[in-house]
């Protein structure tokens, strides 16, 4: 059962097309450790894919999901077995198809002690309600960027503009010790307006993942609304630009992100810097935090609807909570 955003791959896959490829292998760091890995995947490049013969190097697994192009299925002989795996290999010998690292891990039920494994997700993911913070990603985990072109205040977009804000690794250590479920929602809306490409907006995330990964932080998620109801004039990706329901303010993407992983609503934090966090988190029914300095545009575009909490960043709020949770146990 793989756990991916499909927008995610397909943009991948528009990629590869543009770089002159013509199929798309999803792959996933495994290091043997969920069935035995199969591919050499090295610096972005699928260096080698072979399922039968397994040599040093193999640190990935294929994740099950692929796209080809419509006319390699002719290299297929027509009433003859074949075995799909070998048809990969030979693409990925011949040039033509590149592997995309995914992030999340996948779960294949191959063996009874898989099978075990796969019930105590689910039983956890779906039948446990559980408490969650959902959280911004710009300016409340990573930094605002200052984007030249448009000599403005902007989210990253490409990876290697990602900088993190002071200490929201151990705010997001200290929340995940808590027992919370942490999904990050965001509007990223570069693409829509054809500033980045879709697939520069999702490299922007995986860098996240990679860095809390290291710090030992697993994420449950990552979401993003792509979407703008206008775009603009340099906007390729056009399917891109519609008004959507998953934009903030709009509760969307939290709801999204409560269905998914169950949380309980009663006990949940909408947490970011903008007064759309605020409004979001009112309208999916769990509390608001707002981080920041409440200033008078904020309160005036609320409306009157306060936030619940206000904080400095990301760390006060959860060492708030990790205060409360311990006076709570003393009593």
């Amino acid at each position: 059962l793989p756990i991916l955003d499909y927008l995610e791959v397909t943009a991948a896959y528009r990629r590869v097309k543009e770089e002159g490829r013509m199929a798309l292998l999803a792959i996933f760091k495994n290091n043997n450790k969920y069935g035995k890995s199969n591919a050499i995947f090295k610096n972005n490049r699928l260096l080698k894919y072979d399922k039968k013969n397994i040599s040093p190097g193999m640190e990935y697994i294929d994740y099950g999901i692929s796209i080809l192009d419509k006319c390699l299925l002719r290299r297929i002989p027509r009433n003859k077995y074949s075995d799909i795996s070998d048809f990969y290999s030979g693409l990925v010998k011949d040039g033509l198809m590149s592997g995309y690292e995914l992030k999340n891990r996948f779960y294949e039920i191959g063996t009874p002690a898989s099978l075990e494994e796969f019930k105590k997700f689910i039983y956890q993911r779906s039948l446990v309600r559980k408490p969650g913070i959902i959280l911004d990603r710009d300016g409340t985990i990573n930094k605002i960027c200052f984007n030249e072109d448009a000599e403005q205040l902007d989210s990253p977009l490409e990876a290697r503009e990602l900088k993190l804000l002071p200490k929201a690794i151990d705010g997001l250590r200290a929340l995940k010790s808590l027992g919370f479920a942490v999904v990050v929602v965001s509007n990223q809306p570069a693409a829509a307006k054809g500033k980045a490409s879709l697939m520069d907006v999702y490299s922007v995330n995986n860098k996240l993942k990679d860095i809390l990964s290291k710090q030992g932080i697993g994420i449950d998620d990552c979401l993003i609304c792509p979407h703008h109801p206008v775009g603009s004039v340099h906007t390729k990706e056009r399917f891109l630009v519609k008004d959507c329901e998953c934009r903030k303010p709009k509760p969307g993407l939290l709801k999204r992100a409560i269905e998914k992983f169950n949380l309980d609503t009663a006990n949940s934090y909408m947490v970011g810097d903008s007064y759309v966090d605020v409004m979001a988190g009112k309208s999916s029914k769990i509390k608001t935090v707002f981080l920041g300095e409440y200033k008078c545009d904020a309160c005036r575009l609320l409306k009157g609807r306060r936030p619940d909490y206000i904080f400095k960043d990301l760390y006060a709020f959860a060492m708030f909570l990790k205060k409360r949770r311990a006076r709570n146990e003393d009593n």
